[in-house]
């Protein structure tokens, strides 16, 4: 039997189904945030909400999420809004925080194609420390 999507999405997000469909990928991906590999205070993204059969609400699979803590989840969120947040992205993210990049300047640079590509070759030529990043304002 189908299970029926709550109208609200504050609602569903307090549903057994939506604690279970946590408690499954977390159980599966690990428990910690697919950006910053924090685990403190994870949520979880939805990658999208709805496909070509309508809401996946109440039949997501394991690919529909991410587990993002609260900060890069917020980011994400204040910055792109509904964009779709894809692997590519996620990847972009945590090499440029890895190389030193200030969280946010990591996500203000992931979407811009080139300025990307152009801060990745600058931090390379100067050093590893990221002060390239560093100076830059979002």
């Amino acid at each position: 039997m189908k299970k029926q999507a709550p109208s609200n999405y504050q609602e569903y997000l307090k549903s057994e189904h939506w604690s279970e469909t946590k408690e499954n990928y977390y159980a599966k991906k690990g428990y910690e945030c697919r950006i910053c590999t924090s685990d403190k205070k994870l949520n979880l993204h939805h990658r999208q909400y709805s496909d070509k059969e309508g809401s996946i609400l109440n039949r997501e699979k394991n690919f529909h999420l991410y587990g993002l803590c609260s900060s890069c989840h917020s980011l994400w969120h204040n910055l792109y809004g509904d964009k779709k947040l894809t692997l590519k992205y996620i990847m972009r993210i945590r090499r440029l925080l890895e190389m030193g990049a200030v969280k946010k300047q990591a996500f203000c640079l992931v979407t811009q194609g080139e300025a990307y590509r152009n801060i990745l070759k600058a931090i390379k030529s100067r050093n590893k420390t990221g002060t390239v990043v560093e100076r830059l304002s979002p």
